[in-house]
């Protein structure tokens, strides 16, 4: 029982940890995105 319960515990850090990683991930996705928006909305109104 005790062994089980240990890797319950780990597969709930391990869930934690994916879940991290995911947010880190999609947040820099959304900056790279917008950051991109940005300058391309710059470069345009440079234009006009």
């Amino acid at each position: 029982v005790m062994a089980s319960m240990n890797i319950s515990k780990i597969f709930k850090q391990g869930k934690l940890i994916e879940s991290r990683i995911f947010v880190i991930i999609t947040s820099m996705c959304v900056s790279y995105l917008a950051t991109n928006f940005v300058l391309n909305f710059l470069d345009v109104s440079k234009l006009i």
